[in-house]
C-alpha cells in the first residue's frame, strides 16, 4: 500500500511531515510516524489421496492445483495463502489368476480354493490405499470320454499304446491352463462277421451270389458291409438240386378209380404224366403207366349132391389157366375133386378166389352129402329111415325112438317142428319151396341130419 505523506505518497516506514495552514492562518505541522505493517505470502504443498479432499480456509479441494486465498491479519493487512494441492493416486490393480482344482491361491487375506473376485488392500508410499483385486478362476480338470469302435483286426492310439481289445484307456495330458487333462477311451471292437450259408435251386433256376447270377453248384463269396460299418463275408455253399423223372406202374380193376399224384382221378388204362413239388421245392415228374385188369370170369356150376354111401366124387374147375386160385381148405390148384366121405355128411358151401393180379372173382357152391338108400344110421344101428327124396308133398320118416322132428332151410332158419312119439310121421313140404332143407331127427339114442330136396 502507500500514503501520502511529506507532499509524496509513502510506502516506506519512517516519520514524514507535513506544514499545513490552521485556520486562523497559522502552519500546523504534522509529523506522521508511518509503520508499514508487512503483507504475509504463506506457500504450502498438501497432498490428498484420489477420491480424498483437503479442507483450505474453509473450502473443500479435490482436485490438484494451487489455490490462493487472502486473509485478513491482525494488523488488518492481507496474508495470502499459496496452497499446492498434489492428489496422490490410489492404485487399482487387477489380477487374472488360475489354478487347478484341489490348489490354493493366498488372496482376500486368506487361502482361497473357489473362484470368485478377492481384494487385498495396501498402503503405497505416499500413504494411499493400493487395491490388488484378484480374479481367481479355479480350473476343474478336464475329462474328456471319447467312444471309438474299430473293426475287428483294426487298432487305435490309446493309453500309450496300439489297442486291438475293446475296453476302457486312460491318457493323462496338460491342458494349457497347467492343469491335468485326462482323456477316457471307451473302446469298442466290431466283429468282423463270417457267415456261412447253404442254398439249394432247382436245375434250371439262378440264384444272385458272388455278384452275379449263378447256376452251378459251388462256394461263392460275398463281401457286405454290417451296421457297424464292418466287413461282414458270406460264404454261400450252393446246391443245384435235380428235377427227377420217376416212372411207375400201376393195375386197376375194370370199373374201379386210380388217382394219380397231383390229384388226378382216371379210370382208363394210359400213360399219365404228373408234376409235383418235391420238399426241395423242385419239380418231380411222375409217369404213371396205368393198366385196367378186367375181372376173372369163374363159374363153378350149379349146386349139387354126392352120395355118402357110394363116396360119390365131382371135379369142380375155377378155369382161367394163369390165374392164381384158393379154393376152402387153403388149395390152389385150378381144379378141385371133392369127395363125399371127405366132406361129411350135410351141407356144405365151397369157395374159389380166382386172381388176376389185383382182381378177384369168388364163386362158390353147395355141396350136399347124403345117404342115398335113404336109412339112417346111428352109432352103426340101422333106426330111421327117411322117404322118398326127393319129395313132392310128404316126407317120411319111421324109426323108434323118435322125440322131435326139425325142418331148416339152409341157412338155420326154423321152418317146421314136430314133437312126436310115434314110429311113422309124414312131415307136409308142400307149403315150402322147391329146394333143399335140413331134417334134423332128434331120438332117444342121438341125433340124424338129413338133407332132403323138395322137387314138385
Amino acid at each position: 500500500d502507500s500514503i501520502l505523506l511529506g507532499g509524496s505518497w509513502q510506502t516506506e516506514a519512517g516519520d514524514y511531515s507535513d506544514v499545513l495552514q490552521s485556520v486562523y492562518g497559522c502552519d500546523s505541522t504534522v509529523v506522521t510516524n508511518l509503520i508499514v505493517n508487512p503483507v504475509f505470502v504463506i506457500s504450502s504443498v498438501v497432498g490428498i489421496c484420489e477420491g480424498d479432499s483437503v479442507e483450505i480456509n474453509g473450502n473443500y479441494y479435490y482436485a490438484a492445483g494451487t489455490y490462493t486465498d487472502i486473509l485478513a491479519t491482525t494488523l488488518g493487512c492481507d496474508s495470502i495463502v499459496v496452497s499446492d494441492v498434489i492428489v496422490n493416486p490410489v492404485f487399482q490393480v487387477t489380477n487374472d489368476v488360475q489354478i487347478c482344482t484341489g490348489q490354493t491361491y493366498f488372496a482376500g487375506g486368506a487361502y482361497q480354493t473357489a473362484s470368485g473376485i478377492y481384494a487385498d488392500v495396501y498402503p503405497s508410499v505416499l500413504g494411499c490405499d493400493s487395491v490388488i483385486s484378484t480374479n481367481l478362476t479355479v480350473t476343474d480338470s478336464i475329462i474328456n470320454i471319447i467312444d471309438i469302435a474299430i473293426c475287428e483286426g483294426d487298432s487305435v492310439f490309446a493309453q500309450g499304446a496300439y489297442q486291438f481289445t475293446a475296453g476302457t484307456y486312460y491318457d493323462f495330458l496338460t491342458a494349457q491352463g497347467g492343469c491335468d487333462s485326462t482323456v477316457v477311451t471307451n473302446l469298442i471292437v466290431n466283429p468282423v462277421y463270417v457267415i456261412s450259408s447253404a442254398v439249394e435251386i432247382c436245375d434250371g433256376d439262378s440264384v444272385y451270389l458272388g455278384g452275379s447270377w449263378q447256376t452251378t453248384s459251388g462256394d461263392y463269396t460275398d463281401v457286405l458291409t454290417s451296421q457297424t460299418g464292418c466287413d461282414s463275408t458270406i460264404v454261400t455253399s450252393l446246391t443245384i438240386n435235380t428235377v427227377p423223372v420217376i416212372s411207375s406202374e400201376a393195375e386197376i380193376c375194370l370199373g374201379e378209380n386210380y388217382t394219380l399224384p397231383d390229384g388226378t382221378v382216371i379210370d382208363s388204362a394210359g400213360i399219365y404224366t404228373s408234376t409235383l413239388s418235391t420238399i426241395l421245392g423242385c419239380d418231380s415228374i411222375i409217369v404213371t403207366t396205368l393198366t385196367v385188369n378186367d375181372y376173372p370170369v369163374v363159374e363153378l356150376g350149379a349146386d349139387d349132391s354126392l352120395c355118402f354111401d357110394t363116396n360119390d366124387s365131382l371135379v369142380l374147375d375155377a378155369g382161367l389157366t394163369g390165374s392164381s386160385y384158393l379154393w376152402t381148405g387153403g388149395y390152389t390148384s385150378q381144379t378141385l375133386t371133392v369127395g363125399a366121405q371127405n366132406l361129411g355128411l350135410g351141407t356144405h358151401v365151397i369157395y374159389v378166389t380166382v386172381s388176376n393180379g389185383d382182381c378177384e372173382t369168388v364163386d362158390s357152391v353147395i355141396m350136399v352129402v347124403d345117404i342115398c338108400d335113404a336109412i339112417a344110421q346111428v352109432n352103426n344101428e340101422t333106426v330111421i329111415s327117411i322117404f322118398p327124396n326127393p319129395v313132392s308133398d310128404k316126407v317120411y320118416v319111421k324109426g323108434e325112438g323118435i322125440t322131435r322132428i326139425t325142418v331148416y332151410d339152409m341157412l338155420g332158419q326154423v321152418l317146421l317142428v314136430n314133437e312126436t312119439t310115434y314110429e311113422t310121421n309124414s312131415i307136409p313140404m308142400n307149403r315150402l319151396s322147391d329146394g333143399h332143407y335140413l331134417l334134423k331127427v332128434e331120438t332117444v339114442k342121438g341125433i340124424i341130419n338129413k338133407v332132403i330136396t323138395l322137387k314138385r
